[in-house]
């Protein structure tokens, strides 16, 4: 009978290999669901007790809130008019639905999330534009199509208000979804392409804490000539 030969010093078999890249893979997958309960408490602890905090934001202020224990955000656009006052693209049963929602629903889904709201600023100054607003408010109640988390989703509905305002236009569905496809090839339609947008339209360089908790009484400051 042959004598087996040794291995070269240094050399794995393949299922050596194998095993060490799936416990390699089990420790990292491990690690990576392990600072979800870690980062939300973190991105709780920092929007109540550290950031600095807004009465209510301008008419037409980029929103956003953290969804997915701080790994993605969910954003909107403040309309005003009363409790129902941010404009937000959901997922109606699998179609992208246009809806004005209170503060309490808007933050109320996601693993991880908060109730923390996020304000585009400018310093401590609260920032819109009224046009974005009326943008928004011209969409309430609009079916969108098939909902896509990549595609046709709520960055792509505040990006689209953002960019109609900027070019003087209605909202239009088609043209929107032709340049979120452009940006997503691109990988840039995120929550720091709408912050980038946000920047240039509305000279917002900072994010401040919506302290909507405490302001319950939500100013009637819609839109003139629009109604929800």
């Amino acid at each position: 009978m042959e004598e087996e030969k040794d291995k070269e010093p240094g050399k794995d078999s393949s299922s050596d290999t194998a095993i060490k890249l799936l416990k390699a893979a089990g420790v990292f997958a491990f690690m990576f669901a392990a600072q979800f309960p870690v980062r939300a408490a973190i991105n709780t602890i920092k929007g109540n007790y550290v950031d600095a905090k807004v009465d209510t934001p301008a008419l037409g202020s980029v929103l956003y809130r953290d969804l997915g224990a701080g790994y993605a955000e969910h954003s909107g656009i403040y309309v005003g008019g009363g409790e129902n006052c941010i404009a937000e693209l959901q997922n109606d049963n699998g179609q992208s639905i246009i809806k004005l929602v209170t503060p309490e629903v808007f933050t109320a889904n996601g693993f991880g999330a908060t109730s923390t709201i996020y304000v585009s600023c400018k310093g401590d100054t609260p920032v819109g534009d009224p046009e974005v607003a009326r943008r928004a408010l011209s969409m309430a109640g609009e079916d969108l199509g098939k909902y896509n988390l990549i595609m046709n989703n709520c960055h792509m509905f505040v990006y689209g208000c953002l960019k109609a305002a900027e070019a003087g236009e209605e909202f239009d569905p088609d043209k929107m979804h032709r340049i979120t496809k452009d940006h997503w090839t691109r990988m840039e339609m995120s929550l720091s392409n709408l912050k980038h947008e946000a920047e240039k339209n509305l000279k917002a360089c900072d994010w401040r804490v919506w302290d909507w908790q405490k302001n319950l009484a939500i100013a009637n400051d819609a839109v003139p000539g629009i109604s929800a």
